[in-house]
């Protein structure tokens, strides 16, 4: 379950960070706990300034490299899964909602139904996964 705008803004300021900060992780991450946490954490910790990480974030050396990793792994040792992911980054109106590759790249949350459409969860996975599969 992704955390909320106000959630993420309670969590900044906790971490002691601007919030302005918030709005363009959450476009890249959305409300995703994990993915917001980590970059909270090497923006106070390792003090990484904020478009540095926003630009390596779809890079394999970038914080999110090892969980972008992972999940390639994943997807590419299917390759049902490859294929149908494939399909959704690439295309505005893939609506094939049934399918054992569907379900499980949506409990994977790599993507999500938009309407009567499914696409990519976050552009973090939109932007890694176009350029890797």
């Amino acid at each position: 379950m992704d955390l909320t705008e106000e959630q993420v803004r309670n969590l900044a300021v906790r971490h002691g960070l601007d919030s302005g900060i918030i709005r363009p992780i959450m476009d890249l991450v959305g409300g995703h706990p994990y993915l917001i946490r980590l970059a909270f954490y090497y923006l106070v910790r390792h003090d990484l300034p904020l478009d540095e990480l926003l630009s390596k974030a779809t890079e394999d050396q970038g914080i999110y490299g090892q969980h972008l990793r992972g999940y390639l792994a994943i997807i590419q040792a299917n390759q049902e899964s490859s294929t149908i992911f494939k399909q959704v980054l690439e295309s505005t109106e893939f609506n094939q909602l049934t399918g054992r590759e569907v379900y499980q790249l949506e409990s994977m949350g790599l993507i999500k139904l938009d309407g009567n459409n499914i696409v990519s969860r976050y552009r973090l996975y939109q932007d890694y996964f176009t350029k890797h599969l």
